[in-house]
């Protein structure tokens, strides 16, 4: 529950934190941390804050502008999923009128990208023969090349039929965690 207004602070916090002066800030502590250097003390005073889901900052960014101007009233004022589908995580989360809705929201380790790279790197050593680590699977998965034999092999079926396969899951997964109709899905990547 919250207003608009409560969303924009919030917006505003979330902005800050990954602003240039707060990422600058966190790297100065690191490396100065690491080469033994005095670490300079900063102090914040939060005087109320909310948690807010991964995919919630998806949905803000897709709404508000930087100014945290709202930009997309038909998103705002409808009954929006959204389907976050990160490295390692897909996460999915459902908002009715900016309202985040707890029970109807889910988070599941086991869908993330690196979830299909291992299953192009199953794919690649039963069709190729050669043994490919999921970490390094992502750049032919992207080019849809990858070398062979001493040629560049497409990979573009074998990526499609996992990408494919990824997609049937996270498919699945939605339709047994929202019983309801969505009326506006929101994929972000």
């Amino acid at each position: 529950m919250g207003t608009l207004r409560e969303h924009v602070k919030i917006w505003k916090l979330f902005d800050f934190l990954f602003s240039e002066v707060f990422i600058h800030l966190l790297r100065s502590l690191f490396f100065h941390g690491l080469h033994g250097k005095a670490l300079e003390t900063y102090r914040f005073n939060v005087k109320e804050a909310k948690i807010l889901v991964q995919p919630a900052g998806a949905f803000f960014n897709r709404i508000l502008d930087r100014n945290g101007e709202l930009t997309d009233r038909f998103l705002s004022s409808g009954n929006i999923a959204v389907l976050d589908i990160g490295h390692n995580t897909l996460d999915m989360a459902r908002f009715d009128k900016l309202d985040f809705i707890d029970g109807e929201s889910e988070s599941f380790s086991d869908l993330g990208l690196f979830e299909a790279y291992k299953d192009l790197s199953r794919k690649l050593k039963s069709t190729f023969g050669i043994e490919i680590r999921p970490a390094e699977v992502q750049q032919y998965a992207r080019s849809g090349l990858m070398p062979f034999k001493g040629t560049m092999q497409s990979i573009v079926k074998e990526t499609r039929s996992v990408y494919e396969a990824q997609a049937e899951k996270i498919v699945s997964r939605a339709l047994n965690t929202w019983r309801e109709p969505v009326i506006h899905p929101l994929p972000t990547c």
